[in-house]
């Protein structure tokens, strides 16, 4: 990373050169990886009533980027235009005849945005986002026993917004830390009903994606800047302000009066907002950075399957979280800190499970879950002792389990996962 270092081998003595960021006016490129949350509400008639149920899972991208940008000051606005290449996949089955089974998988996306950003005193380029994407979809949904259903291929338009940071590494390298959602058109699918008839499904498609790329900028005047130095040795505390998404593998056994099924499903929120803080004790050992932190966040991500008048009506709610984790990284010549992360956290989620007329037979349980939590991130200095933090994790939670209590019980596994991208302010003691 620039500036290289002297060779052993010279002959003669150079000076160190000052920190040079990128100047962000002009052309870029670069290519980025990430992971995404399908979210996908699927709405329709089903038995002389409605089906409500959402659906989501998680996947991962990758694809390049290209832009021009202009700087005034500290102030920029580019354009940017980008492709990627996913294989995110949604599916619900239920082996019972008159069930259906949905399968929903995103393919390839391109899109272009708008960037309006502000360079903080270390050069790294703060910035919020604005564009269009165009984004394929294939689609299929069947009732079990009918002889045909709807399978094809749909290009859904959606808005995309969202925030992120590119962080100078070099006089025209550049690393970045991109967060944004997508709101999707609606369609609407035709498949065979029960009675044979044309029945419909309305599909409302939404993501989360984050992403985290390389890039490079060409020419450019370079404006040398002031490294900020930030003393992250000792204790540090901050709070941050989160939007994520919980999903669910449901599986195990309805029991309809002694019919047996077997039923699997991805379920999933359209993300939900989180609200949390940190403390950590941190060590610098030259450029490398390791601390230990805890947390603890409150969270309003839920999802819901809804079948009325008649059918099985439960939801996952996620509350409170508390855990602690480690990070190490790698402190780049502006003073940026890039790190990854490891941790355990423990969750609590709400539970509710209706089936049937008696209510005595309705479960709604607490399930305090551990579970396993990694993710990177980066911290940008603002002062000699503050830093804005952009933070991405993944989290895999132990699975929990229950039999109801009805005269033919039902019997489910829940395996939950979370990704959350969180923005905060770091104060170092």
């Amino acid at each position: 990373l620039y500036p290289a270092p002297e060779s052993p081998w010279s002959t003669t003595s150079k000076a160190k050169p000052s920190f040079t960021p990128v100047d962000w006016g002009g052309f870029y490129l670069g290519v980025q990886y990430g992971q995404n949350a399908l979210y996908s509400e699927v709405k329709g008639p089903r038995d002389m009533g409605t089906d409500l149920a959402e659906y989501g899972d998680k996947g991962n991208f990758v694809g390049p980027f290209l832009g021009y940008g202009w700087r005034y000051q500290t102030w920029y606005w580019g354009l940017e235009a980008e492709y990627e290449k996913t294989n995110t996949t949604v599916s619900h089955s239920k082996s019972k005849v008159e069930s259906q089974t949905v399968y929903l998988e995103k393919n390839k996306s391109y899109g272009g945005s708008l960037r309006l950003g502000y360079m903080v005193p270390n050069g790294a380029l703060v910035y919020s986002r604005l564009g269009l994407v165009r984004s394929e979809f294939d689609t299929y949904n069947k009732v079990n026993n009918q002889p045909s259903g709807y399978d094809d291929t749909d290009w859904e338009t959606g808005i995309q917004y969202g925030i992120g940071a590119d962080i100078p590494a070099g006089e025209h390298l550049f690393v970045r830390i991109d967060y944004r959602l997508t709101d999707y058109d609606d369609y609407t699918v035709n498949y065979l009903g029960n009675t044979g008839d044309p029945e419909s499904a309305n599909y409302d498609n939404d993501e989360t994606l984050f992403r985290l790329g390389l890039g490079w900028h060409f020419g450019g005047e370079h404006q040398a800047a002031k490294r900020v130095n930030v003393d992250r040795d000792g204790f540090y505390t901050g709070l941050q302000l989160g939007h994520g998404s919980i999903g669910s593998n449901t599986q195990g056994i309805h029991n309809d009066g002694g019919d047996i099924s077997n039923f699997n499903g991805d379920f999933a929120d359209e993300a939900g907002v989180n609200l949390g803080g940190f403390l950590g004790y941190g060590k610098t050992f030259n450029h490398w950075y390791l601390s230990v932190e805890v947390e603890a966040d409150t969270s309003n991500a839920d999802w819901k399957h809804e079948r009325e008048p008649n059918g099985r009506n439960f939801s996952v709610d996620k509350k409170g979280s508390y855990g602690l984790g480690a990070r190490i990284g790698y402190i780049l010549d502006s003073g940026s800190l890039l790190y990854a992360r490891a941790g355990a956290v423990k969750t609590r989620f709400n539970t509710t499970w209706i089936k049937g007329g008696n209510r005595q037979n309705d479960i709604e349980r607490d399930d305090n879950v551990w579970g396993n939590r990694i993710g990177v991130g980066a911290e940008v200095p603002l002062t000699a002792n503050t830093s804005i933090r952009f933070d991405y994790t993944y989290t895999d939670y132990h699975s929990y389990d229950f039999t109801t209590s009805h005269g033919s019980p039902d019997a489910m596994e829940f395996d939950n996962e979370e990704t959350l991208f969180r923005m905060g302010l770091s104060v170092y003691f």
